[in-house]
């Protein structure tokens, strides 16, 4: 029985067919992954880089704006998700000197 690539529980209901593997044999960077819908849709692929940056803007949104809460919910967000992808597995945004002088 295969098994949930993310939180490897098994999947009920899925059989492999023995055709089905050898006909992927003459295709060897072809392989087939099985998931849980809501063990994917949990791990939305995430580019860091481009938060980081949604971040430091809405970082320095707020403090041009620190009452508004919508700009703060905005900055929050970002945290969160950079938070849970970090906590996934996934790598870290790029730093560079740009980003420090922000």
């Amino acid at each position: 029985m295969p098994a949930c690539l993310y939180c490897h529980a098994p999947i009920e209901g899925v059989e492999v067919l023995e055709y089905g593997v050898a006909a992927l044999e003459g295709y060897l960077d072809i392989g087939v992954l099985y998931v849980h819908k809501m063990c994917h849709k949990e791990r939305i692929p995430v580019n860091p880089d481009a938060l980081w940056k949604m971040l430091v803007e809405s970082l320095q949104d707020l403090k041009k704006w620190p009452d508004n809460p919508d700009t703060r919910r905005h900055a929050i967000d970002c945290l969160t998700v950079l938070a849970t992808w970090l906590h996934m597995g996934g790598f870290p945004p790029t730093l560079t000197r740009e980003n420090e002088r922000k």
